[in-house]
């Protein structure tokens, strides 16, 4: 699983920790991978200004959420409750699969499950979480 690497803090990358926080708080989540992002930017040219001007305009993410299927609370109730608290991103897909299951398929070879282990972003991770780490504005 690739890492995450810590650059520069910019616009998007603290829209993306917010929700991870969000999630987090909600669900207490084993991993998050994040599987796609993209970012639009508006490009704006007029005859004043030499160089053009790049506007950020949007985001999308892509989440897997792993959990533990077998806590207290069902898959289908963290679902509910993550997308209820974040019912606002309208920029966000949240697939939610139990951990075990997971590791069942990749052990067992299936293609997909190999093929994300191999390129999602592992962007939170349960066992290297600090505790003051979910705490950063």
């Amino acid at each position: 699983m690739k890492t995450r690497t810590e650059t520069r803090i910019s616009m998007q990358k603290e829209g993306l920790e917010a929700i991870i926080r969000e999630i987090v708080q909600e669900a207490g989540p084993e991993k998050i991978l994040l599987l796609s992002a993209s970012y639009h930017y508006r490009l704006t040219e007029n005859i004043f200004i030499k160089t053009p001007v790049e506007e950020f305009s949007g985001s999308q993410y892509d989440l897997l959420v792993l959990a533990d299927g077998r806590g207290e609370r069902s898959l289908v109730d963290l679902e509910i409750a993550i997308h209820t608290r974040l019912c606002s991103q309208n920029n966000l897909h949240i697939h939610i699969k139990d951990i075990h299951e997971f590791n069942k398929e990749v052990e067992a070879g299936d293609e997909y499950a190999c093929f994300i282990q191999f390129n999602a972003l592992l962007y939170y991770d349960k066992s290297d979480a600090a505790p003051t780490d979910l705490k950063k504005a």
